[in-house]
């Protein structure tokens, strides 16, 4: 029996790639009339008040806005994640063209904080019952990844269920 698509998790760090993976899993729903689940993992350290000044300050500015300073980094955890999940909103509605509501085969879109991308990953194929998971890949490190990002190349290692990495195009 041929397999049958119906819960797509669309792993996202809203980078340049995940246009291109977010593409491949819209087709995919399309396809089997599946529902896609948007997910994107926070590094719990953007909490940690040590860390804010330091390792964070480009996640956070990238993902909040370049007009982060001092006061907005106080933010709590909830208004983050919803800007977050607002930021994932607009991208999802951009790439598919459309300007009201979130489309059929959006299932739900998730932002979660997390210590570890790839165990919050497997968290959310567990809970949301998945049955493909799409992400894309890029190279963070020449010598470490050449070929994919450290969280894609986690992932197969540990993986239980069909995947599509997208590389860079």
């Amino acid at each position: 029996m041929l397999p049958q698509y119906q819960r797509i998790l669309y792993a996202t760090d809203l980078s340049e790639n995940a246009k291109a993976a977010f593409r491949h899993a819209v087709s995919f729903a399309k396809t089997y009339q599946a529902k896609i689940f948007l997910l994107h993992v926070i590094p719990a350290r953007l909490f940690d008040k040590r860390e804010k000044g330091l390792t964070s300050l480009g996640y956070a500015s990238s993902m909040l806005g370049d007009d982060l300073n001092g006061p907005q980094m106080e933010q709590s955890k909830g208004e983050i994640v919803q800007k977050i999940h607002g930021r994932i909103n607009s991208f999802a509605k951009e790439e598919l063209g459309t300007s009201a509501g979130e489309p059929d085969w959006i299932g739900g879109i998730e932002v979660v904080a997390g210590q570890n991308p790839v165990s919050e990953i497997f968290k959310a194929c567990e809970r949301l019952d998945i049955d493909l998971m799409v992400f894309g890949s890029h190279s963070k490190g020449f010598i470490k990844q050449t070929l994919l990002g450290s969280v894609a190349e986690a992932v197969l290692e540990e993986l239980t269920r069909p995947a599509l990495i997208v590389p860079i195009p």
